[in-house]
């Protein structure tokens, strides 16, 4: 009886030392390239009890809106055309219109 328990103990020792060999042989998972891009996403009303999720890419500064409509026969997710924030923005400068002053 004790034989067999010490044959048992070394067989499973064995299949141990076996499985940790196989899974250190195995090569890591790496992560997959992609270009270096950063993204804000916020949410926020476009009408009233409607929300869009607004995502906006850093590196381009192009700002797009998802939506979910769920009204008429098709329903499902709805893109907003981009719009090119340094446009805007430049146009804004541009136009020199006075800002309010903090109080």
């Amino acid at each position: 009886m004790k034989k067999t328990l010490i044959v048992l103990l070394a067989v499973v020792n064995v299949v141990a030392l076996l499985g940790l060999i196989a899974v250190a042989a195995v090569p890591p998972a790496k992560a997959q390239p992609f270009a270096p891009t950063d993204y804000v996403a916020y949410v926020g009303s476009i009408e009233v009890g409607q929300q869009a999720l607004y995502i906006i890419d850093l590196s381009t500064q192009r700002m797009g809106a998802l939506s979910w409509d769920d009204s008429g026969s098709k329903k499902g997710v709805v893109y907003y055309r981009g719009r090119d924030l340094k446009r805007d923005f430049r146009s804004r400068q541009k136009s020199k219109t006075p800002r309010r002053q903090a109080r």
